[in-house]
């Protein structure tokens, strides 16, 4: 229901995901976090129209006996100008167990297939050290890091798309989720980031470039062709 009513909110849109379900069926807490690190308190996870520039967080929690389950996604959106650091929302303490993006693509940017990116787990806004934390994409791949000593880990995103076409937006995005999970004081603790990455853009430049390489070699060899024939030759002395 989460990722399903909101994938299609935003203009700039780095949380939606298409097709992987949601954990939390039942939400009982929802909140909308704004450019200015403030929040609503919703009913329901149809985001309001707020009208500012910037990036927005929904925060979907599920509590029930000692289970806490979060689920949060991140929307750029257009609108009003208004002076903020998108930095200063990832690292809102916004539940007790979180994901951040460090850092979070940048407004045009998006999460590509194949390169590095970085995430920190905290628990209460401290680093967990030593925490699994579990990589599932919509294509079928699954993965599981531990967090470092400070708390962060390095997801190389995978190359697992087929039937890549040449240009970004040829190519449909793939919906991922990063969960990780505690234990504090008898008390459980799920946090998932939800999110969207692309087909890197080496696939199609690669083949671009060597395009463009055999092109400038073949023409460059026609004109040095036509410049021999178009010089005469000069007649040899006989030497007896």
């Amino acid at each position: 229901m989460f990722a399903e009513e909101n994938q299609i909110q935003s203009e700039h849109n780095h949380g939606a995901i298409t097709s992987l379900q949601s954990n939390i069926k039942s939400p009982n807490n929802i909140r909308y976090f704004l450019p200015d690190l403030s929040y609503q308190q919703l009913d329901n996870t149809e985001q309001p129209k707020i009208g500012l520039e910037g990036y927005y967080a929904l925060l979907v929690e599920q509590q029930q006996d000692n289970l806490v389950e979060s689920e949060i996604q991140y929307f750029y959106k257009n609108g009003r100008p208004f002076s903020s650091k998108p930095v200063d929302l990832f690292s809102l303490e916004k539940t007790n167990l979180e994901i951040e993006p460090t850092p979070h693509p940048a407004e045009h940017n998006v999460y590509n297939s194949g390169k590095t990116w970085q995430f920190k787990v905290r628990f209460n806004g401290k680093p967990l050290d030593n925490s699994l934390v579990t990589l599932e994409t919509e294509n079928g791949t699954k993965i599981e890091l531990k967090t470092d000593i400070n708390g962060f880990i390095s997801i190389i995103f995978p190359e697992d798309f087929t039937d890549i076409k040449p240009g970004l937006r040829a190519n449909q995005p793939a919906g991922f989720r990063l969960t990780a999970n505690t234990e504090q004081e008898s008390k459980k603790y799920s946090f998932s980031f939800v999110g969207k990455y692309h087909v890197s853009p080496s696939h199609w430049q690669t083949l671009e470039g060597g395009f463009w390489v055999a092109v400038f070699g073949l023409l460059f060899g026609v004109l040095i062709s036509l410049r021999l024939k178009s010089k005469p030759l000069k007649p040899k002395k006989y030497q007896g």
